[in-house]
């Protein structure tokens, strides 16, 4: 695993991108980009995947252009960011929720444009991730966690970023409504309230 610092206004509520297996591939794609090369790179991952941050990083050590959430602009605007990276000999990264196919572009010139664009996805989080994420954005909240509460939680939350999130605002809720630090009983109980109970 490692932490890499990035700027405050971002959209993630974090300054960090944490790499770990199930990102690893993207981290690697990016460092091996050199300013010189002209790629086109769409990331596709579920909200709070972090895959916006990618794209920060992307315009920090490559130089490129980088357009988020894709799958909700109008067709002129993704043409505009392709014709622009081009004509400035930039490389260009777009992230995405969906597939392409399901964006409904209507310029055909444009559907040719993403259809080339190299094709990456982040996957579930992982082990490792869901330990990190939970300590990163509580210790951002000044909410302290028991090691045995991480611990149970991390090998029974589901595999979702968005489940993920809303686990940890949770304990934020619980932690400032009570004023301390997160236990092992509130784990247990947000797990079978969101219906997370099965290893219980």
């Amino acid at each position: 695993m490692r932490q890499i610092p990035l700027p405050l206004d971002n959209d993630e509520n974090s300054n960090d991108l944490i790499i770990t297996g199930c990102n690893q591939h993207i981290y690697d794609r990016i460092i091996a980009i050199e300013k010189s090369d002209r790629v086109q790179l769409l990331i596709l991952g579920d909200d709070k995947s972090a895959k916006n941050l990618f794209g920060r990083y992307f315009e920090q050590c490559c130089g490129g252009i980088f357009i988020q959430d894709v799958d909700k602009l109008h067709d002129n605007k993704l043409f505009f960011a392709w014709n622009k990276a081009h004509g400035e000999g930039r490389s260009l990264m777009m992230s995405a929720v969906h597939e392409p196919s399901r964006w409904g572009l209507a310029l055909p010139d444009l559907k040719s444009r993403i259809a080339s664009m190299e094709l990456m996805h982040i996957g579930p989080p992982d082990d490792e991730l869901i330990m990190e994420l939970i300590m990163q954005k509580l210790s951002l909240a000044n909410v302290a966690i028991a090691s045995k509460a991480i611990s149970y939680c991390q090998k029974r939350l589901e595999r979702d970023y968005q489940s993920l999130d809303r686990f940890i605002r949770h304990c934020i809720i619980i932690a400032r409504e009570q004023n301390r630090a997160i236990k092992l009983e509130d784990v247990k109980s947000l797990l079978i309230a969101h219906g997370q109970d099965n290893l219980l």
